[in-house]
This record gives structure tokens, sequence and C-alpha cells, in this order.
């Protein structure tokens, strides 16, 4: 970020704290996002060197019980709008959050770093930016009758969503991906998406992968192609990094 006290004023980040992200020789970043007591932060089961482990959350102790704190960088952020949403906004402002790095990869919370991620990036991040196919739907409509039917977002929020898709003319079956992990090369255009990406999460609903689909399909008609790379996740499940269950640490936090 070219003006770091941007993101100390937006997040509640410390000033010290903000400037330490970019003040570094190394060039690749993984980071993750743990907030409102979801989720451990879990130790890699392998480090990478070369990389930075960095962790934005609003806990002063999110780390797995009987676990090392090591690794891991904490940057103790405030929420947003909400735990769900703050996510939303970290997951897709990595490449202006990290500017000056090669090489950006998010991870939800709930996943756990299995192996190399060198090897992880030379595999599956060729062009751009990659990520994961939704396991059992391929479609955006279809994925925002389960959040409605789950009660993941409210139904209102929904529905006016998906109308004005279909006023775009976003057709169906146009793909569905899950957005737990996500590697990126940097370039100006996919900055430039993402932001575009967080836009619809404002305006719409909390649940970012729901806007991801639609958002690469109108940026890539209207502005500039997007290389993307997919992946199933049991390709890297047990090998470079799992997707675990998310896990609510005190059943009492609101």
């Amino acid at each position: 970020m070219k003006d770091n006290r941007l993101l100390a004023a937006y997040t509640g980040i410390s000033q010290a704290s903000a400037e330490s992200i970019n003040n570094s020789t190394l060039k690749k970043v993984v980071y993750t996002f743990i907030f409102n007591e979801w989720d451990w932060l879990k130790p890699p089961m392998k480090v990478t060197p070369g990389w930075r482990y960095i962790c934005f959350t609003d806990e002063d102790d999110p780390w797995q019980p009987g676990m090392p704190a090591h690794t891991w960088e904490l940057h103790k952020v405030k929420l947003l709008e909400s735990p769900k949403r703050t996510q939303g906004f970290f997951k897709t402002h990595g490449l202006e959050i990290f500017e000056g790095y090669d090489t950006v990869v998010s991870i939800d919370g709930s996943c756990h770093i299995m192996g190399d991620l060198n090897e992880f990036t030379e595999m599956y991040l060729k062009r751009d930016y990659a990520l994961m196919n939704h396991p059992s739907r391929n479609c955006t409509y279809d994925e925002a009758q389960v959040v409605i039917q789950y009660g993941k977002d409210s139904e209102e929020v929904v529905n006016k969503q998906m109308e004005r898709y279909r006023d775009e003319g976003f057709p169906p079956q146009s793909g569905m991906v899950q957005t737990g992990i996500i590697a990126r090369k940097s370039q100006p255009h996919l900055l430039d998406f993402e932001r575009d990406w967080y836009l619809e999460i404002k305006k719409g609903s909390q649940r970012d992968q729901l806007s991801w689909n639609f958002t690469y399909w109108y940026y890539t008609k209207k502005y500039k192609p997007i290389e993307v790379d997919y992946w199933d996740q049991e390709e890297i499940q047990n090998e470079y990094i799992a997707v675990c269950p998310h896990y609510r640490k005190k059943q009492s936090a609101s």
C-alpha cells in the first residue's frame, strides 16, 4: 500500500505494524484472518523459507492450544461491519496491503498449511490467479439458494443481488468457486479486479464467494481478461493446504 496510514486508519492496525508489513526483503507472503472466536491459528506443518506468514486478527491469543506460538506474525485489527465482512476486506485487499510482494496467497482461518508453498505455487499458480472449484455446485444462483436455505445471509439481500446479476445478463451455470484459498501474482489489473469484488461484497451478500464469479465475468467482459488456474480441493488437501471445518472456540461468543 502506498500509504500504510490508510490501512492503519481503516482497520485499527497500529502504524508500526502497518509499516512493518512492507518493510521486508521477502517477496512472498501467505496470510490469514481470524475473527470473533472462530478457528484456531494452526502452525504450519512445513515452513517454507523465503515466505512471510501473517495473521490479521481481533484476538490476543488465536493460537491452537498446546501448539507453539511461532512462524505466524500477528497483526491486531478491529472488526469492520461484521466478522464476515472484515474477512472479505482482507481477502480482497491482499495485493494492496502487500504491495511490492511478487506472490500473495490468502487462506481462510480454518485452513492448515501442510507442505512447501513454493511447490504449491509452482504447480497451481501458473497464470496470474488461482483458486478452487466448488466441490458440488457450478452456478452462483444455486449457491445463493443454499446461502438462503442455511441462513448464511439475509434472504432479501441475496435475492436482490441475484436479481441484479440477472439484469446484467450474468448467465446461470457459469462456474462456482471456493474462495478459502487464493493465490495471486502481483499484477495491477488483479488489484483492480479484487477492488471490484470487494465493492460487490459491500453492496451485496457478505458471503464473498457468492460474488466472485459474477465479478470475474463482468470484469473480463468490460475491462481485461484474467488468466485463472482452477484446481479441485482434493488435489492439495493433504499435500499443501488442508481445508478444515470451521471451529467455534466459544459457543457463547456473539
